[in-house]
């Protein structure tokens, strides 16, 4: 793992959190959550006090607003096998979250790979001593 992929996803989720916010697709407390989540990416070493749970949850909550802001639809199709499938819409806000909570999760396993390898690095190095 390169630590320059955990440092990218960093700045992309704080993107992600800044275009969710522009949509209006985060309630009240999503947006305090997303203020809070913003603020600890520019003030930690994300390495190792950043609080991926918090992360982790977060995407988590996401679902039911993207699911409030996507459509499904059943397309009829005379050559499908099925008679058709079903489509799904997501306006601008839910789109924004979508792309937020890929963000999120991104960050999330790309701290812990960074983590996972800083740990072995350490235990190698106590095995050599």
């Amino acid at each position: 793992m390169r630590i320059n992929h955990a440092l990218d996803a960093a700045e992309a989720t704080e993107a992600a959190l800044a275009k969710a916010e522009k949509a209006q697709g985060l309630s009240l407390s999503q947006q305090r959550q997303a203020a809070k989540l913003r603020k600890e990416l520019a003030q930690t070493t994300i390495f190792s006090t950043l609080d991926v749970e918090a992360f982790r949850a977060f995407a988590g909550d996401l679902d039911a607003a993207i699911r409030q802001g996507t459509r499904s639809h059943f397309i009829s199709d005379e050559h499908a096998a099925s008679g058709g499938y079903e489509q799904q819409v997501s306006n601008e806000a839910a789109m924004a979250l979508i792309a937020l909570q890929s963000a999120l999760k991104l960050l999330v396993e790309r701290i812990g790979a960074v983590r996972n390898r800083l740990r072995a690095e350490r235990i190698a190095s106590e095995l050599r001593e």
